[in-house]
């Protein structure tokens, strides 16, 4: 009896830990490396757990974008404006084609990294159906705590004053 209770509490913990490390949320460096949310905001990882908490500010778009060119320079400039030790600021492309990624941060010159959405959590985390960003990107901003401050999707030039208001509550 005891040898049961024993590897049922053993099977508990190791399915409790499995389900605790596996992480949430993933983004691809350009460089074929994963870049997890939770080492900079929420509940972190099991693998890091005194990782510091960050304000963060994600920005989900497409270089075929038709709006990219009414909206990038502006959220780009406000992100290089707004940079703090305790904020991480992140540009994920949604699109597949790591080619036309690396174009476009060669030829836009982007003030805070870029990654890729090679998982596809972009659509789940925005609220939007597969395929739909296509006018403006969608932008999450999170506090520290990993709850979310802005959810603004499609995001379009002109509501870039809310977007620095959101901003401005992260420490």
């Amino acid at each position: 009896m005891m040898k049961k209770a024993a590897v049922t509490f053993l099977i508990i913990l190791f399915c409790s830990i499995s389900l605790y490390a596996v992480p949430d949320i993933v983004f691809r460096t350009l460089e074929n490396k994963n870049v997890y949310l939770r080492d900079y905001t929420g509940e972190p990882r099991l693998l890091k757990p005194d990782a510091p908490r960050y304000g963060v500010v994600i920005v989900f778009f497409r270089t075929e974008d038709v709006s990219l060119n009414s909206w990038f320079k502006a959220v780009n400039d406000l992100l290089k404006d707004e940079k703090s030790a305790k904020r991480r600021f992140f540009f994920i492309c949604v699109d597949e084609d790591i080619e036309k990624v690396i174009s476009f941060r060669n030829s836009k010159k982007p003030a805070v990294p870029i990654y890729t959405d090679a998982f596809g959590v972009a659509t789940n985390l925005l609220d939007i159906p597969p395929g739909t960003l296509n006018n403006g990107p969608g932008i999450l901003v999170y506090k520290p705590d990993g709850s979310v401050i802005k959810k603004m999707a499609p995001f379009q030039s002109f509501m870039i004053n809310d977007l620095q208001s959101a901003i401005t509550q992260l420490p």
